[in-house]
């Protein structure tokens, strides 16, 4: 369990659309499970608008992935919108190591948040910023303390010390930063096609 995380009891509850019984922890995960196993159809959540609206109420999906693997060892293909990409492990952990890892994922994606949320800020001062790079390493704890993202940021351009230290403190707030410092739950239901 995530530091600052209460404990969340699951709840029996039946769906309902098809009465199925599900351990769900709220109405959101129950919606889901329903949905992702088929026994929701686009007509029925189109029908039932309430109960959508309330349980998608305060949600937004902000981002998407597909993973697929078809047997080559641990090479996934990943589509995201119209990129599409691999991931593997390296050679080390059974991999061929054609890819990045996804732990070098979440580092990318931590890295160029960082640099992104930097460029729109120093484009909005003004600042003349030649180049930004970001550096995370990502170093798991042996025991169930907190992993921890290790980034340095390096800057340059014609900025002052003052400026230096206000990039530094933009670079703390940036998306991706936020969302792995909030708990966060993995809901995973099966597809039964």
């Amino acid at each position: 369990m995530s530091r600052g995380m209460s404990p969340r009891l699951k709840r029996i509850s039946a769906c309902p659309f098809c009465g199925r019984m599900a351990s769900c922890t709220n109405d959101f995960e129950l919606f889901l499970f329903c949905y992702s196993s088929n026994k929701l159809s686009e007509w029925t959540l189109n029908r039932e608008v309430g109960f959508k609206e309330k349980v998608m109420s305060g949600t937004k999906v902000i981002a998407i992935a597909e993973a697929e693997n078809k047997g080559g060892v641990y090479q996934t293909d990943i589509r995201v919108h119209q990129h599409e990409f691999l991931v593997d492990e390296p050679v080390d952990l059974g991999g061929q190591d054609r890819a990045p890892s996804p732990g070098d994922y979440v580092c990318a994606a931590l890295a160029s948040c960082k640099a992104i949320t930097l460029r729109m800020y120093a484009q909005r001062k003004g600042w003349q910023v030649d180049l930004i790079r970001v550096n995370v390493k990502l170093v798991k704890a042996d025991d169930i303390n907190t992993n921890t993202f290790f980034c340095t940021l390096e800057l340059e351009g014609d900025l002052t010390e003052e400026q230096k230290e206000r990039m530094l403190a933009i670079s703390k707030a940036c998306p991706i930063q936020k969302l792995l410092e909030r708990p966060a739950e993995v809901v995973t239901v099966e597809n039964l096609k």
